[in-house]
């Protein structure tokens, strides 16, 4: 992932990113989403996203997913497994 990838945000206001540097070393991202009543009005939107952003990893890279409401649910168990992941959200209900 590339600089221009990112933004970071304080109190609603972006922050300029002072250091960056990309490293070619496998990673693991961790996707948490939220799943509570209060995101029902827009669920298929943040589902659509979060698809999306799982393919966005290179090939070697991890992502685990997680979902939360008053619970916490771990959406896959194999780190390399995106179709299961991908499934999971799309499954995924408030």
């Amino acid at each position: 992932m590339k600089k221009k990838d990112f933004k970071i945000f304080e109190n609603g206001i972006e922050q300029q990113i002072e250091y960056y540097t990309s490293v070619d070393e496998a990673f693991t991202v961790v996707l948490l989403i939220d799943r509570s009543d209060s995101v029902a009005p827009i669920i298929n939107d943040l589902k659509k996203a979060a698809i999306a952003f799982v393919d966005q990893p290179r090939p070697n890279d991890r992502a685990v997913g997680i979902a939360f409401d008053r619970k916490i649910y771990i959406l896959n168990n194999k780190v390399r497994d995106r179709e299961t992941l991908k499934n999971s959200i799309q499954n995924m209900t408030t």
